[in-house]
């Protein structure tokens, strides 16, 4: 990985490593850059292996250029200590490329959906060079199969949660808002979360009479313009920017509603993370979010990509106690969808195929 920061793919490598059966596999985790803050959830047994490469700008570009066998000589090769039988490069990106000259087994890892025009025949040769492909979604999947091309088909492996600790900790104390309606989102301040329109939304929602208080639960680079665009709408008493969250899951289970207003995910952590806990949600129509609440809104309420379509799923909830109450029963049930035995056993095997493909040719 880059980093263990506050990221859901983050997170969500955190809970798999620490859940892998260690009488089969000894999990080791290398970030590249800097540790990140979900580092301190690795269990102890996880050694955890941070060079500190410096970051340089135009450092894709240059690594799309350079061998790879001798980008995986400089970058990784020598923070390892002792023999490894399988690499995985859980992130695309800077891990995908520094990976991909590995002379061990190696998986790439998806999350994100694939577009055409985006240099596909490089990507296809970067991911040619992988014995297997898995990504977080059977949409992520299906768009790397029909763009990409690789030799390599994507299989699905839905993302590990730790659904015990999220519901442990969401125990902890909190005394909840009573300003109307309770809104929550969750995810870091940029571009593709899609916070500005729904900042736009509440906007909407208070010309509407709507009482309610939203708190966007991350950190990140819009920050800035996120929180000038609150002041301008006149949103400061309804909209709070709280910052990173060691643990959001109290303000997460006391919510009324989750909203997700992504632009695109691949399997969105945070939307995930609240089914789990019961609470309502609303999404953008992006990847996932269909598997996860269902191609006909069975378990939450998906709606058009858009600033509209979010802001007519989020005014349909609101003024209907009974839906809302209909779809916290429901994420209730979906809750089991998540189970992490299942997506860890389906890792293990993953990993044992390749391992042991790789070995007899």
């Amino acid at each position: 990985m880059e980093s263990l920061g506050a990221g859901g793919a983050e997170r969500v490598l955190v809970n798999l490593v620490n859940q892998m059966d260690r009488t089969k596999f000894t999990p080791a985790i290398l970030t590249l850059f800097e540790d990140g803050v979900n580092a301190a959830g690795l269990a102890d047994d996880v050694k955890l292996i941070s060079p500190g490469l410096r970051r340089f700008r135009g450092m894709k570009t240059v690594l799309k250029r350079l061998p790879k066998k001798a980008i995986y000589q400089r970058y990784v090769a020598p923070f390892l200590t002792g023999k490894y039988d399988l690499i995985v490069a859980y992130m695309t990106g800077v891990p995908t490329f520094v990976v991909a000259g590995a002379d061990v087994p190696k998986i790439a890892w998806i999350h994100g959906e694939f577009f055409p025009g985006r240099n596909v025949k490089g990507q296809k040769q970067i991911y040619d060079r992988y014995d297997a492909v898995a990504g977080v979604s059977d949409h992520v999947c299906e768009t790397f199969n029909r763009v990409i091309r690789s030799e390599n088909r994507a299989v699905t492996i839905y993302n590990t949660n730790d659904t015990e600790r999220i519901k442990r900790l969401s125990l902890e104390p909190y005394t909840a808002s009573n300003d109307g309606w309770q809104l929550v989102s969750v995810g870091c301040l940029e571009k593709t979360k899609g916070y500005d329109r729904l900042i736009a939304v509440c906007g909407r929602l208070k010309t509407d009479g709507v009482c309610f208080h939203l708190r966007i639960l991350g950190e990140g680079p819009e920050r800035k313009g996120l929180q000038e665009q609150i002041e301008k709408l006149g949103l400061a008493d309804q909209i709070t920017l709280t910052g990173y969250c060691q643990n959001p899951f109290p303000i997460v289970r006391h919510a009324d509603l989750f909203v997700c207003s992504s632009r695109t995910e691949g399997l969105s952590t945070a939307v995930s993370e609240a089914i789990i806990l019961g609470v309502p949600v609303v999404s953008t129509d992006v990847s996932g979010a269909k598997e996860i609440l269902g191609n006909n809104n069975e378990y939450g309420l998906v709606t058009e990509n858009s600033e509209d379509g979010l802001y007519d799923g989020v005014r349909t909830i609101l003024s209907d106690e009974k839906l809302l109450t209909h779809y916290r029963e429901k994420a209730s049930e979906r809750a089991a969808f998540f189970d992490a035995s299942h997506t860890v056993k389906q890792t293990e095997q993953l990993f044992s195929e390749v391992i042991q493909s790789y070995n007899e040719v």
